[in-house]
């Protein structure tokens, strides 16, 4: 009777301890169906920020096709303005800008190419994610399937304790390490989610850099779409008022217009520069350059305010005073293409002189001094006349720092008669060297 008493004893602690271990299970699975839920919500918002992560490379890829877009339309615009005067600094800027837009874009496709790896990093890290709270549920099930056969055991226990007919020792020690070997398949679970936190925490910081990154590439993308608008309006700007300050040149091209022989060059500033075309008669073969300098009137029209020809040697400041005077730009250019298409053969062969005498040539008065003896002490003056190159063209009017007891009658030839320049300049180098 008092082994049936022990037995009994022994059966009543077994259940006890049962329902101990019964009751630890149940509050572990009510953890481990916290923790399913918290992945479950944490999967959620990883979906929704990679989603949202997703929208917002696919916005900036669209503005990056934007900026291209403008800068291909900028590009075509500067091809097509190629007739157009310079618009100096302002396509100085334009290009400097064009530069940094490309540098930009280098760097928007690095910034691209790293939210890229982030998303992909993010989608990696997502699918171990996914993957471990799978191992995670088929734990549970494992679990709840433990509680299930544990409930079981306790049925046939309580029945057991009903009939006195208790189970063996071996059984009640195989039931403990069924229950330790449960346990511990709860610490791992336990570990695996802490290690499933640790990788979320890794990922929301990730999403947070990627999220910086992309504030700072949108930050750059409205300094740069700011920059280019600044620029078009400064580009705009500077081409009406090239168009304002050009205004004068096409009155200046309709007055010109109204002469024969002239042709436009160029235009700098408020410069216009012509060719002077030579007669149809004429064997000249140089094409002289008029320079005009314009200057504005408030009425809107315009006003020579001076005038250089090309080349130098052609004098024409007399005319020029006039013609600033008169402010009569045909009759101005006239008169500078007949006498240069008058004096131009007299004004070669002073240009071929130059290089073997040190000659000076005043076209006004139509002399020609030259500089001859030792350190060109002796200077003499020679009159052109208006039948040269014929006979008596040339004449001897002049000639300083003639040495003591010397006349200019003795520089004048005795016998032969000289006809042209050259040939009066090289009798005076013979004779000055004598002196």
């Amino acid at each position: 009777m008092s082994g049936l008493i022990q037995t009994d004893k022994m059966a009543a602690n077994v259940l006890v301890d049962s329902r101990r271990v019964f009751e630890e299970v149940t509050q572990q699975k009510l953890k481990l169906v916290e923790a399913k839920e918290l992945l479950q919500e944490s999967d959620y918002n990883a979906r929704s920020v990679l989603n949202h992560t997703k929208g917002q490379c696919s916005d900036l890829k669209m503005t990056w096709l934007e900026l291209q877009t403008r800068a291909k339309i900028l590009e075509y615009l500067e091809r097509g303005r190629g007739s157009w005067p310079e618009l100096g600094a302002v396509d100085v800027e334009v290009k400097e800008a064009k530069k940094k837009a490309s540098g930009m874009k280098k760097e928007a496709a690095q910034q691209e190419k790293l939210l890229s790896e982030l998303a992909q990093q993010a989608n990696t890290i997502y699918d171990e994610h996914v993957e471990k709270v799978a191992k995670l549920q088929e734990r549970i099930a494992q679990v709840e399937k433990t509680e299930a056969r544990l409930e079981e055991v306790l049925q046939k226990h309580q029945t057991v304790g009903q009939l006195l007919n208790l189970p063996k020792i071996d059984q009640t020690f195989d039931m403990a390490a069924l229950l330790q070997q449960h346990t511990d398949g709860i610490r791992k679970a336990e570990s695996a989610l802490s290690s499933c936190r640790v990788a979320m925490v890794t990922l929301q910081q990730e999403m947070a850099q990627a999220m910086e990154e992309r504030d700072k590439f949108l930050s750059q993308k409205q300094a740069v779409q700011k920059t280019m608008e600044e620029l078009l309006s400064r580009k705009e700007q500077g081409t009406e008022k090239i168009r304002a300050q050009a205004a004068w040149c096409k009155q200046a091209y309709k007055v010109l217009s109204q002469l024969s022989g002239v042709e436009e060059h160029s235009v700098v500033g408020k410069s216009l520069t012509v060719k002077l075309v030579p007669p149809p008669d004429s064997s000249c073969n140089v094409i002289p350059l008029l320079t005009l300098h314009f200057r504005e009137q408030l009425t809107g029209g315009f006003t020579l305010e001076g005038a250089v020809v090309d080349p130098p040697s052609l004098e024409i400041e007399d005319l020029v005073e006039v013609a600033m005077e008169t402010n009569d730009t045909l009759f101005f250019v006239n008169r500078v293409r007949e006498r240069f298409f008058t004096q131009m053969p007299l004004l070669q062969e002073i240009e071929g002189l130059r290089h073997r005498f040190a000659i000076d040539y005043e076209a006004v008065q139509k002399r020609v001094r030259v500089m001859l003896g030792e350190g060109g002490r002796i200077t003499c003056t020679l009159d052109i006349g208006r039948d040269y190159p014929g006979a008596g063209g040339v004449q001897l009017v002049d000639c300083t720092g003639i040495p003591e007891g010397k006349t200019l009658q003795e520089l004048l030839p005795s016998t032969t008669h000289l006809i042209t320049l050259e040939q009066w300049l090289e009798h005076l180098t013979t004779v000055c060297s004598e002196w």
